[in-house]
């Protein structure tokens, strides 16, 4: 079962090659703790709800409280709005506890700033709020503008 779904993520993963946004591991931040997948297509517009769509398997497992938290920044790591952060537990579809080594898939609507400057970037986790300091998982992008 574990070969499929890793596998699933990898035909995922090979599907965004050639994709405009596609995210990165936060290695420099958090070495050991990665975001399979996070699709973000076409790039956000500024003022306007987005739809983002989270592939991820973890190797804990997500409890109540758990939760996947979006902060976009500028080019120097300056927040341009208020990080959206949700319960992945109250997500819709998702039953927890979910157990390490499961496919989660979240898909939710992050609100985007009014104004969005030529250089920023978006950094997606999740957290338990426990341990804010060491993310289960965390992945970046730079959509183009």
């Amino acid at each position: 079962m574990n070969n499929f779904i890793f596998a699933t993520i990898i035909l995922a993963m090979i599907s965004m090659v050639n994709a405009k946004n596609a995210y990165m591991p936060c290695v420099t931040i958090y070495p050991s703790n990665t975001l399979s997948l996070v699709t973000l297509s076409p790039d956000p517009v500024a003022g306007k709800p987005y739809d983002y769509t989270i592939y991820t398997v973890l190797d804990k497992d997500v409890t109540s409280g758990d939760l996947l938290e979006v902060d976009i920044v500028d080019d120097k790591s300056n927040p341009l709005s208020d990080p959206f952060t949700m319960d992945i537990c109250s997500s819709t579809g998702i039953k927890c506890p979910i157990k390490a080594l499961t496919l989660i898939k979240l898909s939710t609507k992050v609100p985007i700033p009014a104004t969005l400057p030529t250089a920023y970037h978006l950094i997606v986790t999740i957290t338990d709020p426990n341990n804010k300091t060491n993310p289960l998982a965390c992945a970046y992008s730079y959509p183009s503008k």
